[in-house]
């Protein structure tokens, strides 16, 4: 499922260019080096460079699956693809387990599993 959403999504332009992250072959080092490129650009130029950083490795601990949802059908996901992902994406459950001691099983309703 994963490859052929992922055809889907690049094929019809879905996935912005600018997007490195779980694209086939491009990772962290080809956005470093693209960031890197144009900001020696800049400077060649003579124009004022500035670079902000943001941390995003925490952000899919907080993305909401509803919402997840419903951007894949605004996509055109739909039938039993959309289906399978939405058994997955629901009714997911977690508990902590330190040595022989577990917690109670509670609901989980944001994050990527």
């Amino acid at each position: 499922i994963s490859g052929r959403l992922s055809r889907y999504l690049g094929h019809s332009h879905l996935i912005s260019a600018k997007q490195f992250a779980y694209k086939k072959n491009l990772g962290t080092k080809d956005a470093l080096l693209s960031i890197s490129h144009k900001v020696q650009q800049a400077l060649d130029r003579v124009y004022e460079t500035r670079v902000v950083q943001l941390d995003f490795s925490a952000a899919f601990d907080r993305v909401s699956r509803a919402g997840l949802l419903l951007k894949l059908q605004s996509f055109g996901i739909s039938g039993p693809v959309l289906s399978i992902l939405t058994q997955f994406f629901t009714d997911r459950t977690d508990r902590v387990c330190v040595g022989n001691c577990y917690m109670d099983w509670y609901s989980v309703h944001s994050g990527v599993p």
